[in-house]
């Protein structure tokens, strides 16, 4: 996304660090670690709940959902393999969205 956006606008300094070849090989590795570290803590804080705040949807849903799906389906991480809470919480929570939500989602495969 930043490469993208530096693309866009060269002059703007927030994205000139990012990249291909912008980067070390061990800088990328330590971002992925911590990637996963906060993954592995949100697939265990999740478990088995249905929703992030309370027992109904929430704006806290929204915030997050698409976190799980960009990440299989734009980076193509196996969420469902590495993560499996996280993958169960996205899908039960797709499944039990409120019905004016349909439209947005329709987007998506």
């Amino acid at each position: 996304w930043a490469a993208l956006m530096l693309s866009m606008d060269p002059s703007n300094p927030r994205y000139k660090d990012y990249g291909y070849g912008k980067q070390t090989d061990e800088w990328a590795a330590e971002q992925t670690s911590e990637v996963h570290s906060f993954l592995r803590r949100w697939d265990y804080m999740i478990g088995d709940k249905i929703y992030l705040v309370g027992g109904e949807f929430s704006i806290a849903d929204c915030a997050i959902l698409n976190v799980p799906f960009s990440l299989s389906w734009v980076v193509e991480m196996d969420v469902e393999g590495r993560y499996p809470n996280l993958w169960r919480y996205a899908q039960r929570t797709m499944s039990a969205r409120p019905v004016g939500s349909t439209t947005f989602f329709a987007q998506f495969p």
